[in-house]
């Protein structure tokens, strides 16, 4: 399997309270806003996708190519010296091209994506914290598989708890640190709608739990900073109930690394470009042999303070 992601983000984010959104953890990566600052935020990104598998057994082969406009709406809160709350979503457009065995066909996604709400506190101790919280993700609606004739949507089809606890620790212009991270999953709803009512079915997602780690290190000087991270993410098995029959699919395991930064333009403008990637491990995944998938994403951040 061979998979290519390209993702261009701009974000703008709008400090409603403060003249500068101040932060009382030492990284970037797991900052925590004050309580004298709230912002919001707004991400379009254009992201494209590629890849194929071929089954062991069947011989069958599948290709697909993604391509689509995504716009994330963010806020957060400082809601006192040493923990914030934040809640955000996603609004986009999605298209699918599937081939399969040489057949080709295309489906689009479209809608509003799941709610996320998160609270992140620290414990701060002399140049080093302790940061701890978790995010809930709230799924507004069943997942609605697309049809070659209508569109999917962006829903999950249900709800998710993500708590997780990290650790900074500042040496001179250096910040090293880490997070781990453990999303437990309820079971997850999809349909699908054809306009031959006797092909529309249900299914029932359960598991996939998903265990992270990283590491990461930054130098920061005065008007800018620059960091590199490196994580496992271990995805468990799951299972698909539809029309009474069960199929239990593999768990997978990706590696993954980021470059990120943040240049201070001035006192209000800053700019945040970070470059992510992630590759699978695993080789066969249910009954396909994978040769390769590797995924790459690129933001490009503007952060405006009022």
């Amino acid at each position: 399997m061979l998979k290519m992601v390209f993702s261009l983000s701009v974000l703008v984010s709008l400090n409603l309270f403060a003249a500068n959104a101040n932060q009382n953890s030492y990284s970037q990566q797991l900052k925590i806003l004050d309580d004298a600052s709230s912002t919001i935020s707004l991400i379009p990104s254009y992201s494209s996708s590629s890849y194929s598998s071929k089954g062991q057994f069947t011989g069958r082969t599948i290709s697909r190519e993604m391509s689509g406009q995504d716009n994330t709406i963010k806020f957060e809160k400082g809601i006192n010296s040493v923990s914030s709350f934040s809640v955000q979503t996603l609004i986009g457009n999605t298209t699918l091209t599937q081939t399969i065995n040489g057949t080709k066909r295309e489906y689009k996604f479209s809608g509003l994506g799941d709610v996320t709400f998160t609270y992140k506190a620290l414990q701060a101790k002399e140049l080093s914290s302790v940061i701890w919280g978790g995010d809930f993700n709230l799924s507004l609606k069943s997942n609605e598989l697309a049809s070659t004739s209508d569109s999917g949507n962006y829903a999950s089809g249900g709800h998710s708890i993500r708590p997780f606890v990290g650790y900074e620790f500042k040496n001179g212009t250096f910040v090293t640190g880490g997070l781990i991270s453990y999303q437990l999953f309820g079971d997850r709803e999809s349909v699908f709608k054809d306009k031959n009512p006797a092909n529309n079915f249900s299914e029932t997602t359960t598991g996939g739990n998903i265990l992270e780690a990283i590491a990461f290190t930054e130098m920061h000087k005065t008007n800018y900073n620059f960091g590199v991270l490196a994580g496992v993410e271990s995805e468990n098995a799951h299972t698909i109930e539809k029309n009474n029959v069960l199929d239990t699919m593999d768990p997978r395991t990706f590696i993954k690394g980021n470059i990120y930064g943040n240049i201070v333009l001035n006192n209000d403008l800053s700019f945040s470009p970070t470059l992510k990637y992630r590759t699978l491990t695993s080789k066969n995944i249910d009954g396909y042999k994978i040769s390769k998938q590797d995924e790459m994403e690129l933001f490009l951040g503007l952060n405006l303070n009022l």
